[in-house]
């Protein structure tokens, strides 16, 4: 992930979370805040997965030396920001709807990481792999024409 997939995804987190906590002062339902709380545990998703990719960075990054202590930065200030924020939402709904509500919302995270991890990263660490895999091959390919073509100098000097 990015760097502005970083900051865009603390964003999305920020914005769910003040709609969150609005939403839970105003007295609203428990189906209601349900639906921001999807949104912020996306968002809080993807700042999971920058971390971790900023831990490991794919190939192309370690290749082309870009500034991977950056990343790793902005990935753990957005962490440590996401747990902060979902210390206080969970004081505000275990005030707010009491202690089963916290479960309920605990589960529903879980379904969501579930998905997404099946759906969106999967499908992200294939394209990794699968651009890693070809600059491996065009590599590999430029090497054995440079010795073709090194062995054809040679004979033709011979």
């Amino acid at each position: 992930m990015e760097p502005l997939s970083i900051g865009v995804a603390l964003t999305v987190a920020t914005k769910s979370y003040g709609m969150i906590k609005k939403t839970i002062e105003a007295g609203a339902e428990f189906e209601q805040v349900v639906g921001q709380m999807s949104k912020w545990w996306g968002a809080c998703q993807d700042i999971t997965k920058a971390n971790e990719t900023a831990k490991k960075p794919p190939l192309f990054k370690k290749l082309t030396f870009q500034d991977s202590q950056k990343e790793a930065l902005d990935a753990f200030v957005a962490k440590k920001k996401m747990e902060e924020m979902k210390g206080e939402l969970r004081t505000m709904l275990l005030y707010r709807f009491g202690p089963e509500a916290w479960k309920e919302l605990c589960e529903t995270e879980r379904q969501i990481k579930k998905q997404r991890q099946d759906m969106i990263y999967e499908q992200k660490e294939r394209m990794r792999k699968l651009f890693d895999g070809v600059i491996v091959v065009a590599g590999l390919i430029v090497i054995v024409g440079l010795i073709i073509g090194i062995a054809g100098l040679l004979v033709s000097v011979s």
